[in-house]
Parts: structure tokens; C-alpha cells; sequence
């Protein structure tokens, strides 16, 4: 579903789990570049905290989905900070996410502008292999085959 900009709730999200979780609570997954990825897991949610010289920069929430016999990460909730956006992180931590710690990757539901935008940019300069697939009918179509929906969630999510 096209979801328009929804920023405001992002950050929300961001600001509740900035503010309930500890450091204490946080696993150290990984690197990119300055930013260290901290892990927790909250049952069904992962949630991904993003933290460059000491302030958290940015959340993903997601949770793993079965579809079909396959394990998938599913992307629900992804903010970075203003100040931070539009310089490559995201693309590299999908990046980490799917080569480093071997998860396969979808998004949720809802899209919003941004993450449409983001979407839409990794398919044309072909940096994963974008498509779309029904969760229910397994069925996978072409990114450029457009799913996105006015009305509300659909069964299609983008795969990559």
C-alpha cells in the first residue's frame, strides 16, 4: 500500500524504543562504516537500533515471516534521523543484512513515499534484484509490474 509520507509515525516509533530501550538490552551485531548495529529481539519484532559516535541514529523493525517453507526478514517500520539520510546507509545495511547475515528480504505492507523512493532507485541502478511476490499465491512478478495499492495492504511485498 502506498502509504504518502509517514514520517511523523516513524520517528514516533523511533523516539518509543530510543527511549524503553537500554543499552544493556543490545546486542552488537555488526558494523557499517562509523554506525554499530544493536540488535534486540522482542517477540515476533527485531528490532535494529543504529548508533554512530554514541547516538542512535535510526530504527528497523521488522520480524521473521514463513512463507512457503522460506524464512524471510520482513521490513515493517526503517527511520533514519534527517540529518542522516541520504547518505548510503541504507542501502548498505540491506546490504549487510542480506550477504552478511544471510536473511532474505522483504518489506512490509506499507510504503512510505521515502521508502518507495528508496525502492524504486535500488531496482533502476540494479543494486539487488528487485521483484514483487504474493504471499499468499507465491506467485513473483517484475518490479516494474507496479503493486503498489491506493486502497490498502495487499498480499504483494517487494522482495529482495
Amino acid at each position: 500500500m502506498k502509504g504518502g509520507n509517514l514520517d511523523a509515525g516513524l520517528k514516533k516509533v523511533f523516539d518509543h524504543y530510543d527511549n524503553l530501550l537500554k543499552d544493556a538490552d543490545l546486542k552488537h551485531i555488526g558494523d557499517i562504516d562509523d554506525v554499530k548495529i544493536m540488535r534486540v529481539e522482542i517477540s515476533p519484532d527485531k528490532i535494529d537500533l543504529f548508533v554512530k559516535a554514541d547516538k542512535r541514529i535510526g530504527i528497523m523493525v521488522g520480524k521473521d515471516i514463513n512463507v512457503n517453507s522460506e524464512l524471510f526478514l520482513e521490513l515493517n517500520e526503517l527511520y533514519i534521523i534527517p540529518e542522516e539520510q541520504r547518505k548510503g546507509f541504507l542501502f548498505k545495511y540491506l546490504y549487510f543484512l542480506k550477504n552478511a547475515l544471510k536473511h532474505k528480504l522483504m518489506f512490509g505492507p506499507v510504503y512510505s513515499s521515502t521508502t518507495q523512493e528508496f525502492i524504486n532507485k535500488q531496482d533502476n541502478l540494479k543494486r539487488f534484484n528487485v521483484s514483487w511476490y504474493n504471499i499468499d499465491t507465491l506467485v513473483q512478478e517484475p518490479f516494474k509490474n507496479n503493486k503498489y495499492s491506493l486502497i490498502g495492504p495487499t498480499k504483494w511485498r517487494s522482495y529482495h
